[in-house]
């Protein structure tokens, strides 16, 4: 019977100490884990920055430019015009004034 005891007294520690071990490299590997879960995150922080850049220009910039070069486009249109007719009126008064002038 004291065989078995001690067999028992000397085997618990054995088995605490495999315990102990298996939880640490249990512990080492979810910290591993937790790093690479906070570095995933991180880089998704910065890709929804950009995300939300890449949208912002879509949504915003982009028409706002296109509505911009279009009322410029209309304006330089129209200066044209009016410098076409004063061009003409200088360039031929004789003319101008034949078919916008009433006597």
């Amino acid at each position: 019977m004291l065989h078995l005891f001690t067999d028992v007294a000397f085997s618990f520690p054995f088995q605490q100490r495999m315990h102990s071990a298996s939880t640490a490299e249990r512990v080492k590997a979810l910290a591993i884990e937790s790093s690479d879960a906070e570095t995933f995150l991180q880089q998704l922080d910065k890709l929804r920055t950009i995300y939300d850049d890449y949208k912002k220009l879509l949504e915003e910039t982009i028409p706002l430019a296109e509505k911009n070069l279009n009322q410029r486009l209309a304006d330089e249109s129209q200066k044209e015009q009016t410098f076409d007719d004063v061009s003409f009126m200088f360039s031929s008064p004789s003319q101008f004034c034949m078919q916008n002038c009433r006597q």
